[in-house]
């Protein structure tokens, strides 16, 4: 599947592996072969989300929308793409499974901030 007209958007958001030894976060950063699988398992999840949100009825996405989209798998996944370390915590599991899970987290939170009257809706 083509995601945007310039190639994968999710090669600038996926965890870059631990470049330096000495670097604090280095520790906990994921190694080059826990990225590529991970990279793998992202892109995977990222084109059926794209394939969800056209329907099936196109290949390809703007890359505006494209970015949006991969932001949002991220955030809804539970991690930052400024911090590899945030990534460990998918490491063998279920993305599709995951993702699904931090929906229904972000659903509760969202009910919960209505349900103070923190939301103008």
């Amino acid at each position: 599947m083509t995601m945007t007209s310039n190639g994968n958007p999710l090669g600038a958001l996926l965890p870059r592996p631990a470049a330096q030894a000495d670097s604090p976060a280095a520790a906990r950063a994921l190694t080059q072969e826990e990225a590529a699988i991970l990279g793998d398992g992202l892109h995977e999840l990222f084109c059926a989300q794209a394939r969800a949100l056209t329907m099936g009825q196109s290949s390809s996405l703007p890359q505006e929308t494209a970015a949006e989209l991969t932001a949002s798998i991220l955030y809804t996944l539970g991690v930052q793409k400024d911090r590899p370390e945030s990534y460990a915590c998918l490491l063998g599991a279920s993305l599709p499974e995951r993702l699904v899970q931090g929906r229904r987290a972000l659903e509760q939170k969202t009910a919960q901030a209505k349900a103070m009257g923190c939301s103008s809706a």
